[in-house]
């Protein structure tokens, strides 16, 4: 049965079943958006999304090149639309606007209020200070974040056509 199918099993006696997850290049576009459907919709499913799913296709998406074809490679580009707003990697996308305004005021630079979290970069950066000094330890990406992170770069390598 492909993925994203809707489904239901019936059995008239007492049964045990044992459901898996198989990844194929033709259908890991419809994988991905049944992974978006299970976030969004999370009862929609008797089964949990365990950051495993994430990790998985974190990695086919890695490697995956080689064996799709440019049809398929579209599909999954077009599943991964469905995740618009992948988290910021970079060391200014880490920090919160209030390590931002301490960042600033550490370095005697003054601060108006209001500022949103994009100003307080400028500002930092139209001061020459570098964010990616900052003395901040390391945040550790979820399964989430490296499977979209691993999403937008093959997004990134399909568009500068190194796919």
């Amino acid at each position: 049965m492909p993925p994203n199918f809707p489904h239901a099993w019936f059995a008239p006696e007492n049964a045990l079943t044992i459901g898996g997850q198989i990844y194929t290049s033709g259908t890991l576009g419809r994988t991905i958006e049944a992974l978006k459907m299970q976030e969004d919709a999370p009862d929609i499913s008797d089964e949990e999304l365990y950051d495993t799913a994430y990790s998985s296709l974190a990695r086919i998406l890695k490697d995956c090149h080689a064996v799709t074809t440019s049809t398929e490679k579209a599909q999954i580009i077009s599943s991964c639309s469905l995740f618009p707003d992948p988290p910021d990697f970079t060391a200014a996308g880490r920090l919160s606007e209030s390590d931002l305004i301490d960042m600033l005021l550490s370095h005697g630079i003054p601060v108006a209020s209001g500022l949103k979290k994009a100003e307080l970069v400028q500002l930092l950066e139209r001061e020459g200070v570098n964010i990616e000094n900052y003395s901040e330890t390391p945040m550790e990406l979820t399964q989430r974040e490296i499977f979209l992170e691993a999403a937008l770069a093959f997004c990134k390598k399909f568009a500068e056509g190194n796919l």
